[in-house]
């Protein structure tokens, strides 16, 4: 048997990375701009039924669809939401003008297909110098968003002159503003913020490091930002209908962009039904340590056992965006290292020693496993620097 091919490089469907950032990513008997015939947030209009519309005016190809439908419809209120009230004639409606599953009717033909509107001008990108409407943006009440906004308030001077750097660098070159939702998915109380709670006690600020300098960088390029840190806020945002998540959102996706992390990401798919595989070339996951395309082609992942809690995602392989550099198959997104002063630099350099270790434990178990490992009650500093050698033979902090 041959094996089956890697997925790493193989050309995706989906094309260039930014493809679908003006639009949305067209599939099925969609169409890409608007859903015609129904309303937006305040609820959709009733579809108006032909009399003995049935299900002989379904193509076959939307039959099992009209089949789970007439078993299921009550499942979920979004159903209902959305006109569906029991009858073929709104089965039939809902399958061709929200959900998409087969075209639309030719006797809706003429009042659903309207021309949509010439799209506004987009606005124009300004390098921003004041941080202040980020620092409100962001909110508070948690221990993790204070330690992000400390971050950016003692760094606001590095990232204003920075900011002038490339805006003299860039001259006169035009930038579309863009509108994007930044949900920092592992404050959310759904996935238990194990993070706020540990920030003041030695807990990992990596992640939170990383958040606050890509809101800041977003946010001094000129784009308009919304940040949302709860499940109700980004359903408020995305257009989410009442229900369990089972039906696509009541308006097209308002952002050209969302950044999120993988707790976001299943949120998203959970809430934004079909509307997730639509609109998911707009996503952009914040993965510390990257994915492998093994792990991310959900099929491939299956057969060879890659199948995780965090993989099978069936994204474009660089829409993961990495701590560091991990793999040439995600982006690498980073994050901010400051610049010392003149003043700084020669402090450093007058008082920098020849030899140096760095010794990492985030953890307090790690620094107790080595102690009694070695039977000492010295400090943990003191037992890497007696024991390092003989735990790890390329550690030597005496070289």
């Amino acid at each position: 048997m041959v094996p089956a091919p890697c997925p790493a490089r193989v050309g995706w469907p989906w094309g260039s990375l930014e493809t679908c950032v003006q639009g949305c990513c067209r599939w099925g008997w969609g169409q890409p701009s608007a859903r015609p015939g129904w309303g937006g947030h305040g609820g959709p209009r009733r579809p108006a039924c032909r009399e003995g519309v049935g299900a002989g005016a379904a193509p076959a190809q939307a039959r099992p669809s009209l089949q789970w439908m007439r078993a299921r419809w009550t499942s979920d209120p979004c159903y209902a939401f959305f006109g569906v009230d029991g009858t073929e004639c709104s089965f039939l409606i809902y399958l061709s003008e929200v959900e998409w599953f087969c075209p639309p009717l030719p006797w809706r033909n003429k009042t659903a297909a309207r021309t949509p509107p010439k799209p506004l001008p987009r606005a124009q990108a300004v390098f921003r110098s004041s941080l202040s409407p980020l620092l409100e943006l962001m909110g508070s009440g948690k221990e993790s968003l204070i330690f992000m906004k400390k971050r950016t308030k003692r760094l606001t001077a590095q990232w204003v002159m920075a900011a002038q750097r490339l805006a003299r660098k860039l001259g006169d070159v035009r930038r579309d503003q863009k509108q994007i939702l930044v949900h920092i998915g592992f404050l959310t109380e759904e996935s238990g913020d194990v993070f706020s709670p540990r920030v003041l006690k030695g807990g990992p600020l990596g992640e939170m490091v990383q958040w606050a300098d890509i809101l800041a960088a977003l946010h001094v390029l000129g784009h308009s930002l919304r940040v949302t840190v709860s499940l109700k806020e980004l359903q408020s945002n995305l257009g989410v209908p009442p229900g369990r998540g089972n039906c696509p959102l009541t308006v097209p996706l308002p952002f050209d962009l969302v950044y999120t992390d993988y707790h976001g990401l299943q949120q998203m798919k959970q809430h934004m039904g079909l509307s997730f595989k639509k609109y998911r070339c707009r996503i952009r996951v914040i993965d510390t340590f990257g994915t492998e395309p093994a792990y991310n082609h959900e099929e491939y992942a299956t057969l060879h056992g890659y199948r995780t809690n965090w993989g099978y995602w069936n994204l474009n392989p660089k829409q993961f965006m990495t701590m560091f550099p991990h793999t040439p198959d995600n982006s690498f997104m980073g994050f901010v290292s400051e610049e010392l002063n003149g003043t700084e630099k020669q402090a450093v350099k007058g008082s920098k020693a020849g030899n140096m270790a760095v010794v990492y434990g985030k953890e307090a178990s790690i620094w107790k496993l080595q102690v009694r490992t070695r039977l000492s009650p010295a400090p943990p500093l003191s037992v890497a620097a007696q024991w390092g050698p003989w735990g790890s033979p390329r550690f030597c902090p005496c070289d």
